[in-house]
């Protein structure tokens, strides 16, 4: 037999192998674990704060400022298209045709000049109605994609990391577990065969002493 396997020495520094790294699996998925689970909370949190009623004012007044200043930047613009479209209309195609095509060209150019100013004011329309009929129960689920995983995952890491680092230093500790269960058991074991079969206990210990004796007896004095 390989005396190595017997080296008490060896045996520590392999334990202690082992304890470093059940504990560094542990230590490692609780923290990835818990900055998940922290990520999701703190995804959570932003989104319950967001649709709170003073947030969602707040909100709601930003968009309207930001919808005034857009209708009065391009207000001039629009302006200046009805001004045209009444000049178009009030020209005689039969005398100044070339004049009604210029007309439709600026008007081309000017609507295309506002078109994303426009565009944002209908965005800014709908974010408004949004934010004042959104209910915060309704949105948390439809958005649940923003923190469930988080949970989930952080979760799944926390516990297998336990699991997991449990088992490795379980195993470390295997010769302690094995001499305690055998300590536990033991005069459990005892107390049961002298409880359940008193006269064989007796009688077997009766056997061992006789047998003792006439092997003493059969002993040469010398032996003796």
């Amino acid at each position: 037999m390989n005396r190595d396997y017997l080296d008490e020495q060896r045996y520590i520094r392999t334990k202690n192998k082992i304890k470093t790294t059940g504990t560094l699996i542990i230590v490692i998925g609780l923290l990835i674990g818990g900055l998940l689970v922290y990520k999701g909370y703190s995804n959570l949190t932003e989104f319950n704060n967001l649709f709170t009623e003073e947030n969602k004012q707040k909100k709601i007044t930003e968009l309207e400022a930001e919808k005034a200043e857009l209708e009065q930047q391009i207000q001039p613009v629009l302006d200046k298209i009805k001004a045209l479209q009444r000049e178009w209309r009030e020209t005689n195609p039969f005398e100044n045709k070339q004049r009604m095509y210029d007309i439709e060209d600026e008007i081309e150019v000017l609507e295309k000049q506002i078109k994303p100013s426009q565009d944002r004011i209908r965005e800014i329309d709908n974010e408004i109605h949004y934010t004042k009929n959104s209910d915060v129960e309704f949105q948390r689920w439809i958005h649940s994609d923003k923190y469930i995983p988080f949970f989930a995952v952080g979760g799944f890491i926390a516990i297998a990391s336990l699991m997991v680092g449990g088992a490795i230093l379980s195993s470390a500790h295997q010769r302690e577990i094995m001499a305690y269960n055998a300590q536990a058991i033991m005069p459990v074991a005892q107390q049961g065969m002298d409880a359940l079969y008193p006269d064989l206990v007796r009688r077997v210990g009766q056997m061992q002493r006789d047998i003792g004796q006439e092997l003493r007896d059969d002993m040469p004095d010398y032996y003796r």
